[in-house]
Protein backbone atom coordinates (compact mmCIF):
# COMPACT_ATOMS: atom_id res chain seq x y z
CA UNK A 1 0.00 0.00 0.00
CA UNK A 2 2.92 2.35 0.59
CA UNK A 3 3.62 2.40 -3.14
CA UNK A 4 -0.03 3.10 -3.95
CA UNK A 5 -1.48 5.45 -1.31
CA UNK A 6 -4.54 6.01 -3.51
CA UNK A 7 -4.90 2.32 -4.38
CA UNK A 8 -3.75 0.36 -7.39
CA UNK A 9 -6.64 0.72 -9.83
CA UNK A 10 -5.01 -1.26 -12.64
CA UNK A 11 -4.30 -4.28 -10.44
CA UNK A 12 -7.79 -4.07 -8.93
CA UNK A 13 -9.35 -4.11 -12.40
CA UNK A 14 -7.25 -7.14 -13.37
CA UNK A 15 -8.33 -8.98 -10.23
CA UNK A 16 -11.98 -8.17 -10.96
CA UNK A 17 -11.64 -9.56 -14.49
CA UNK A 18 -10.28 -12.82 -13.07
CA UNK A 19 -13.81 -13.56 -11.86
CA UNK A 20 -15.74 -14.17 -8.69
CA UNK A 21 -16.35 -10.50 -7.92
CA UNK A 22 -19.77 -8.93 -7.85
CA UNK A 23 -20.44 -5.80 -9.88
CA UNK A 24 -22.59 -4.38 -7.06
CA UNK A 25 -22.07 -4.65 -3.30
CA UNK A 26 -24.39 -3.70 -0.46
CA UNK A 27 -22.84 -1.85 2.48
CA UNK A 28 -24.83 -1.27 5.66
CA UNK A 29 -23.81 1.56 7.95
CA UNK A 30 -25.22 3.44 10.95
CA UNK A 31 -27.20 6.45 9.77
CA UNK A 32 -25.11 9.22 11.33
CA UNK A 33 -24.13 12.34 9.33
CA UNK A 34 -20.39 11.72 9.81
CA UNK A 35 -20.75 8.20 8.41
CA UNK A 36 -22.29 9.45 5.16
CA UNK A 37 -18.97 11.11 4.28
CA UNK A 38 -17.00 7.97 5.14
CA UNK A 39 -19.27 5.78 3.06
CA UNK A 40 -19.13 8.22 0.13
CA UNK A 41 -15.37 7.72 0.12
CA UNK A 42 -15.89 3.96 -0.15
CA UNK A 43 -18.49 4.41 -2.91
CA UNK A 44 -16.06 6.62 -4.87
CA UNK A 45 -13.15 4.19 -4.40
CA UNK A 46 -15.17 1.22 -5.65
CA UNK A 47 -16.53 3.22 -8.59
CA UNK A 48 -12.95 3.77 -9.76
CA UNK A 49 -12.72 0.06 -10.55
CA UNK A 50 -16.25 -0.38 -11.86
CA UNK A 51 -18.06 -1.68 -8.77
CA UNK A 52 -21.36 -0.08 -7.82
CA UNK A 53 -22.05 0.34 -4.12
CA UNK A 54 -25.54 0.24 -2.69
CA UNK A 55 -25.00 2.16 0.56
CA UNK A 56 -27.77 1.34 3.02
CA UNK A 57 -28.12 3.58 6.10
CA UNK A 58 -29.66 1.70 9.01
CA UNK A 59 -31.41 2.82 12.18
CA UNK A 60 -28.83 4.03 14.66
CA UNK A 61 -30.38 2.42 17.73
CA UNK A 62 -27.26 0.45 18.67
CA UNK A 63 -28.79 -2.90 19.55
CA UNK A 64 -31.13 -2.80 16.57
CA UNK A 65 -28.16 -2.09 14.26
CA UNK A 66 -26.05 -4.83 15.84
CA UNK A 67 -28.88 -7.37 15.58
CA UNK A 68 -29.22 -6.60 11.87
CA UNK A 69 -25.53 -6.76 10.98
CA UNK A 70 -24.64 -9.68 13.26
CA UNK A 71 -27.22 -12.03 11.78
CA UNK A 72 -25.52 -14.66 9.63
CA UNK A 73 -28.25 -14.33 7.01
CA UNK A 74 -28.10 -10.55 6.71
CA UNK A 75 -28.39 -9.27 3.12
CA UNK A 76 -25.24 -7.12 3.22
CA UNK A 77 -21.92 -7.81 1.55
CA UNK A 78 -20.12 -5.43 3.91
CA UNK A 79 -20.96 -3.53 7.04
CA UNK A 80 -19.46 -0.51 8.71
CA UNK A 81 -18.49 -0.92 12.33
CA UNK A 82 -15.88 0.24 14.76
CA UNK A 83 -14.09 -1.20 17.74
CA UNK A 84 -12.25 0.29 20.68
CA UNK A 85 -10.14 -2.29 22.53
CA UNK A 86 -10.18 -2.32 26.32
CA UNK A 87 -6.39 -2.60 26.52
CA UNK A 88 -3.49 -2.27 24.03
CA UNK A 89 -3.20 -5.88 22.91
CA UNK A 90 -4.39 -7.96 19.99
CA UNK A 91 -6.14 -10.13 22.59
CA UNK A 92 -8.62 -7.26 22.99
CA UNK A 93 -9.16 -7.01 19.22
CA UNK A 94 -8.94 -10.34 17.45
CA UNK A 95 -10.96 -12.74 19.65
CA UNK A 96 -13.95 -10.44 20.18
CA UNK A 97 -14.17 -9.68 16.46
CA UNK A 98 -13.08 -12.90 14.74
CA UNK A 99 -13.62 -15.89 17.05
CA UNK A 100 -15.76 -18.27 14.99
CA UNK A 101 -17.57 -19.64 18.04
CA UNK A 102 -19.62 -16.43 18.13
CA UNK A 103 -21.18 -17.15 14.75
CA UNK A 104 -23.02 -20.15 16.21
CA UNK A 105 -24.85 -18.23 18.94
CA UNK A 106 -27.57 -15.58 18.98
CA UNK A 107 -26.99 -12.54 16.76
CA UNK A 108 -27.23 -10.25 19.79
CA UNK A 109 -24.07 -11.87 21.23
CA UNK A 110 -22.09 -11.99 17.99
CA UNK A 111 -19.44 -9.32 17.36
CA UNK A 112 -17.85 -11.39 14.57
CA UNK A 113 -19.69 -9.33 11.96
CA UNK A 114 -17.52 -10.73 9.16
CA UNK A 115 -18.88 -14.19 10.08
CA UNK A 116 -15.34 -15.57 10.21
CA UNK A 117 -15.43 -19.18 11.33
CA UNK A 118 -12.08 -20.30 10.00
CA UNK A 119 -10.49 -23.38 11.57
CA UNK A 120 -6.97 -21.94 11.25
CA UNK A 121 -7.97 -18.61 12.82
CA UNK A 122 -9.79 -20.35 15.67
CA UNK A 123 -6.77 -22.58 16.33
CA UNK A 124 -4.37 -19.62 16.21
CA UNK A 125 -6.52 -17.68 18.70
CA UNK A 126 -6.31 -20.65 21.08
CA UNK A 127 -2.54 -20.85 20.67
CA UNK A 128 -2.06 -17.15 21.35
CA UNK A 129 -4.28 -17.31 24.43
CA UNK A 130 -2.29 -20.29 25.70
CA UNK A 131 1.09 -18.56 25.38
CA UNK A 132 2.49 -16.92 28.50
CA UNK A 133 5.61 -15.30 27.00
CA UNK A 134 4.53 -11.81 25.81
CA UNK A 135 6.92 -11.64 22.83
CA UNK A 136 5.85 -15.07 21.58
CA UNK A 137 2.20 -14.21 22.16
CA UNK A 138 2.61 -10.99 20.14
CA UNK A 139 4.13 -13.00 17.27
CA UNK A 140 1.20 -15.45 17.38
CA UNK A 141 -1.34 -12.61 17.34
CA UNK A 142 0.51 -11.16 14.36
CA UNK A 143 0.09 -14.44 12.48
CA UNK A 144 -3.66 -14.39 13.15
CA UNK A 145 -3.85 -10.78 11.97
CA UNK A 146 -1.99 -11.66 8.78
CA UNK A 147 -4.38 -14.54 8.08
CA UNK A 148 -7.42 -12.30 8.64
CA UNK A 149 -6.22 -9.42 6.49
CA UNK A 150 -4.17 -11.06 3.75
CA UNK A 151 -5.77 -14.47 3.28
CA UNK A 152 -9.40 -13.91 4.29
CA UNK A 153 -9.83 -10.16 3.68
CA UNK A 154 -12.20 -10.21 6.66
CA UNK A 155 -11.77 -6.53 7.41
CA UNK A 156 -10.99 -3.38 5.44
CA UNK A 157 -9.73 -0.54 7.63
CA UNK A 158 -11.07 2.78 6.35
CA UNK A 159 -10.65 5.12 9.32
CA UNK A 160 -8.23 5.45 12.19
CA UNK A 161 -9.38 8.34 14.35
CA UNK A 162 -6.83 10.30 16.32
CA UNK A 163 -6.83 13.53 18.27
CA UNK A 164 -4.39 16.33 18.92
CA UNK A 165 -3.80 17.00 22.64
CA UNK A 166 -2.72 20.43 23.79
CA UNK A 167 -1.80 21.37 27.35
CA UNK A 168 -1.28 24.77 28.99
CA UNK A 169 2.19 25.80 30.20
CA UNK A 170 1.25 25.40 33.85
CA UNK A 171 -0.07 21.82 33.43
CA UNK A 172 2.12 19.11 34.94
CA UNK A 173 2.04 15.34 34.60
CA UNK A 174 0.30 15.46 31.22
CA UNK A 175 0.87 12.02 29.72
CA UNK A 176 -1.32 9.98 27.44
CA UNK A 177 -2.32 6.64 28.90
CA UNK A 178 -1.06 3.83 26.67
CA UNK A 179 -4.07 1.77 27.64
CA UNK A 180 -6.80 4.30 26.87
CA UNK A 181 -5.29 6.90 24.56
CA UNK A 182 -6.53 9.67 26.83
CA UNK A 183 -4.75 11.89 29.37
CA UNK A 184 -4.02 9.98 32.57
CA UNK A 185 -6.09 11.92 35.11
CA UNK A 186 -4.38 10.21 38.05
CA UNK A 187 -1.13 12.10 37.39
CA UNK A 188 -2.47 15.32 35.87
CA UNK A 189 -2.01 18.50 37.88
CA UNK A 190 -1.09 22.19 37.89
CA UNK A 191 2.23 23.88 38.64
CA UNK A 192 2.19 25.43 42.12
CA UNK A 193 1.44 29.17 42.10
Amino acid sequence: MANFPDGDVDTAKKLLKSGGCASTVKIAYPDYPANHQLINTVVDAYARVGINVDAIPLNTQSQDYINKIAAADNPYDMIYSGWVPDWPSASAMIPPLFDGAQTHGPAAENLDFAQVDDAQVNEQIGQAYGESVPATQARLWGAVDLRLVRDLAAVIPIVYPYALRMMGTNVRGAVISTAYGQPDLAVLGLRPA
